[in-house]
């Protein structure tokens, strides 16, 4: 009886699911462009897959002796402060404050059908947008991140991002006050 109750309380979002998921195991993961390329055709046009696939396939997500990075090709974000609001069966809820972006930013994170990774769904940069992270191993991590500076503890430093980067996200969001659908 209390499980029901707790499954109703739950689709109503005022609690967790009974068997939450606890998010992807690993610590290092990186954006799988293929994946995120077809969901994304499916869902928008052609013209915003095209600007999102120059950004897609090389951001990594990497937990370092507790400490969280995002790592793109041109900056390098600690997310910090990032918290659960919300645990189901398969997805995460986050609330977290990006210093790069100056502003809050709220993503759900779904477990992957085939249990090779996760995907992030926010609504930034457009409305409805999906990326698939897949996972890597530390070796590869490495080797994908030895041009990136770090402190004398090893953590990579912390870079804002540079301006086509920052003009590439403008052109999305600002092309309609809910990005570019197809629907």
């Amino acid at each position: 009886m209390i499980r029901l109750a707790r499954l109703i309380l739950h689709r109503l979002g005022l609690a967790d699911h009974p068997e939450p998921w606890n998010g992807p195991v690993g610590d290092f993961f990186i954006s799988d462009k293929d994946a995120t390329c077809d969901y994304l055709s499916q869902r928008f046009s052609q013209e915003a897959v095209e600007i999102l696939g120059k950004i897609l396939g090389f951001t990594m997500v990497a937990k370092i002796n507790g400490r969280a990075f995002l790592i793109s090709r041109n900056y390098v974000e600690e997310m910090t402060a990032e918290r659960v609001v919300r645990r189901g069966r398969d997805f995460l809820t986050t609330v977290g404050y990006s210093a790069i972006w100056e502003r809050q930013r709220r993503s759900t994170i779904y477990r992957s059908e085939s249990g090779q990774g996760y995907w992030v769904a926010s609504d930034r940069p457009l409305h409805g947008y999906r990326e698939h992270f897949r996972s890597i191993s530390a070796d590869e991590f490495q080797a994908l991140t030895a041009h990136i500076p770090r402190d004398p503890a090893g953590y990579p430093i912390v870079t804002p991002p540079d301006e086509s980067t920052l003009q590439t996200a403008r052109s999305l969001s600002q092309s309609s006050p809910r990005g570019i659908r197809l629907d």
